[in-house]
């Protein structure tokens, strides 16, 4: 039986690129591509969000255009289960509202909460959104750090 989470970009860059976490974040990535673990849920633009970040890392942080690619093709290859985030717009929107955190965050609490799952993100003003209107976190310290094993 698999565990399901909704994540945000924080949590699949984390995975991607040398940030505090990473370890953790490669452990999470990991089990999601054995069966019957963790399936990881997103709305479809966290691609999109991520896509920019390696822009970023190209941009400002000297990263080879080559290695934000491949990191991009290892994204577009990951199993993730994508969601149409139109749907999800409405209590994204009342989220937004109530919580003052932007509407395109508030997409990732929408979803946790449509699916009555946990969400896993580094974004403390996410978190902190997702609390205030009852979504279960889970941190990215409850798992152990990726070993390679």
């Amino acid at each position: 039986m698999s565990t399901s989470y909704v994540i945000d970009t924080t949590i699949l860059m984390q995975g991607m690129l040398e940030e505090t976490q990473t370890k953790r974040a490669q452990t999470l990535l990991y089990r999601a591509t054995q069966p019957d673990d963790v399936r990881l849920h997103v709305p479809e633009f966290t691609l999109i969000e991520c896509a920019n970040v390696l822009w970023k890392q190209v941009r400002f942080h000297d990263e080879t255009i080559e290695n934000a690619l491949r990191m991009l093709n290892d994204l577009r290859a990951f199993p993730l289960q994508t969601y149409p985030a139109t749907g999800l717009l409405p209590r994204a929107l009342e989220v937004a509202v109530q919580t003052q955190l932007p509407v395109y965050d508030c997409v990732h609490v929408a979803l946790a909460e449509n699916l009555r799952v946990a969400l896993i993100t580094m974004d403390t003003r996410q978190a902190d959104a997702a609390k205030t209107v009852g979504i279960t976190l889970k941190s990215i310290l409850d798992f152990p750090e990726y070993t390679g094993d």
